[in-house]
């Protein structure tokens, strides 16, 4: 995988964006003279404005799919169609886990200089969670306290990490598939759509929300709202549907890619990746 100048750009889009969105928690923090802990990213993933802006960070960087530039020709005709096929089905794993990444350090270094690191939630979290702030204090995004019950932070990071880095994986794996089977404009099309039914799942009655976003991957990163009722009904499917539905989804990708890529016909293009 190689640092290209769109995942820089990507980095600087998610910095800026966690400084905002973090703003309300910093001044806060300053106010009560306490410091909060690094494990933000759960929840801040949670709001669905950050979610969809994030995955449209991803579309962005992946714009180079499908790999038609011309510094790519040499390297097929070296390595052979199916083996270069999984090396950038390989790329795009590591590309998928090294932007969540990002976006997790972000969320958690943009609360410097008001941060703690400690293992467990911490005070000002927990606060925050049970609605003991003033009145004048207006976070970006919500705690939830259930979560922070029902798990400790490290799970709850490490879930919505990989849950996240899965899904950012499946999209990836729909660009590469519907760039080669039909055009590059069809698959970013349809990523933006995918992305865009994040809105459907938060206007849907809750009664049958949960149901709606089992056929919503764009939506699974919000993890921190599994244990979270609305109007006593839940937002999610759980945890192994999504890991099984996911990783069903990217191995039938991954065969769709390599053979197509094995039959094909390429359309080497001269621009940059």
């Amino acid at each position: 995988m190689n640092f290209t100048g769109r995942m820089l750009t990507f980095a600087l889009f998610m910095l800026v964006l966690c400084q905002s969105y973090n703003e309300p928690v910093r001044r806060f923090a300053a106010q009560v003279k306490h410091p909060c802990a690094p494990w933000v990213f759960p929840f801040l993933i949670s709001q669905y404005t950050f979610l969809l802006c994030f995955f449209l960070g991803v579309i962005y960087v992946n714009a180079d799919i499908p790999f038609m530039q011309y510094q790519n020709m040499y390297s097929l005709i070296r390595a052979g169609r199916k083996k270069w096929a999984m090396v950038k089905i390989a790329g795009l794993l590591v590309r998928s886990f090294f932007l969540t990444g990002i976006a997790f350090l972000c969320a958690g270094l943009t609360l410097f200089p008001w941060i703690e690191w400690v293992p467990g939630w911490g005070a000002l979290m927990k606060n925050a969670a049970m609605g003991r702030i003033p009145q004048d204090i207006h976070f970006h995004y919500y705690f939830y306290y259930e979560s922070m019950i029902n798990k400790q932070p490290l799970q709850l990071v490490l879930e919505t990490v990989a849950i996240t880095s899965l899904v950012v994986f499946l999209l990836s794996l729909f660009l590469f598939a519907a760039s080669l089977f039909i055009n590059r404009v069809f698959a970013v099309s349809g990523a933006v759509a995918q992305v865009l039914l994040i809105f459907f799942v938060i206007n849907a009655h809750p009664m049958i929300r949960s149901q709606i976003a089992k056929f919503v991957p764009a939506i699974w990163p919000e993890v921190a709202r599994i244990d979270t009722p609305d109007m006593g009904y839940y937002w999610l499917p759980p945890l192994s549907y999504m890991v099984t539905v996911t990783l069903t989804g990217i191995v039938l990708l991954c065969v769709l890619c390599v053979y197509r890529i094995s039959r094909v016909e390429f359309d080497w293009r001269n621009e940059e990746r």
